[in-house]
């Protein structure tokens, strides 16, 4: 995850060596560094220097302080912004840029100093440049600190198995995560760059991931068996019979016209008779009838006509 948002500005471009951060004004223009015109709405986040915009905010510098060959002297920011007002306006211009991918999932807002330490020292190596001392750091709102009681009969309880004591803690302290004693437990304090650790269950699964998951226990579920009524061979025959029969009479009584009245007592006698019938086998889906109804074609299986069962 990134941890900075790295604005280079040409000194010489800028009108006030003044940076600050503010909403765009409705239909404001701004030409981004791709040399495309945009139109912002208040929601979207600018970077002046003074009452000009140089850069759109956790996505994309400007055109107008781009870093070009002639550049001489290089202005360096590093600041964090929250990932909603980025994810917005990203999406509503289409710019899917590396800045807004990673400001958009959450950056670090403690390791901001040490990346912009990190691109000066690069800056002065690779390019044969020279970094000023001193530097602005504004940080009025500090994180508060994030502390999670872990509870090793917690993580045994859910995972089965849990570590002793002490090597739960140099796990943990391995993760760069501050860990002190608590009584039995252990009180965490999770740093600025693990955003993914936010409560007991995630602590435990930290431990099972270093520790190794081949040593979770196997075992069979406990509670209750519960076991699933199957159908008799018999019942699915029946019910064979029944949907088979039921589609024939629904099909003569299609091409004879019979009534509804007369329809459901058919299939009632046909179910009357299948019931007596202890000997009758599955039948055919496709079953022939004779037109004058004097009884089954030849070669049919079935035993009675339907048609003298409904009449």
């Amino acid at each position: 995850m990134a941890a900075a948002f790295g604005a280079h500005h040409e000194w010489g471009r800028l009108r006030e060596v003044v940076i600050g951060i503010s909403p765009a004004h409705d239909a404001e223009k701004f030409t981004t560094l791709d040399g495309v015109e945009r139109t912002l709405v208040p929601g979207d986040l600018v970077i002046r220097d003074g009452a000009r915009a140089i850069g759109l905010a956790g996505v994309m510098g400007g055109a107008n302080s781009e870093v070009g060959a002639a550049t001489t002297r290089v202005f360096l920011e590093s600041a964090y912004f929250a990932p909603g007002p980025i994810r917005r306006t990203s999406r509503a211009l289409g710019l899917r840029t590396d800045a807004a991918y990673r400001f958009e999932r959450g950056a670090d807002i403690e390791g901001l100093v040490d990346a912009g330490a990190r691109a000066a020292q690069l800056m002065a190596e690779l390019a044969g440049g020279t970094a000023a001392r001193g530097m602005n750091d504004v940080y009025r709102q500090r994180r508060k600190p994030v502390r999670v009681r872990l509870r090793l009969a917690r993580v045994e309880r859910v995972l089965g198995i849990a570590p002793t004591r002490p090597h739960a803690r140099r796990i943990l302290t391995g993760l760069g995560l501050g860990v002190r004693d608590r009584g039995r437990d252990l009180d965490v304090e999770i740093p600025s760059f693990r955003r993914d650790l936010g409560m007991e269950d995630d602590l435990a699964e930290e431990l099972m991931r270093v520790w190794g998951y081949d040593k979770l226990p196997s075992t069979l579920p406990g509670g209750a068996v519960v076991r699933v009524a199957r159908e008799s061979d018999r019942l699915r025959q029946e019910g064979l019979v029944r949907r088979t029969l039921a589609e024939t009479v629904a099909g003569i009584a299609a091409s004879h016209g019979c009534t509804g009245e007369v329809l459901t007592r058919g299939v009632q006698r046909l179910s009357d008779v299948h019931a007596r019938k202890a000997d009758l086998k599955t039948t055919d889906r496709g079953l022939v009838w004779n037109t004058d109804r004097s009884g089954p074609a030849p070669g049919s299986n079935v035993r009675t006509n339907a048609m003298d069962l409904i009449s």
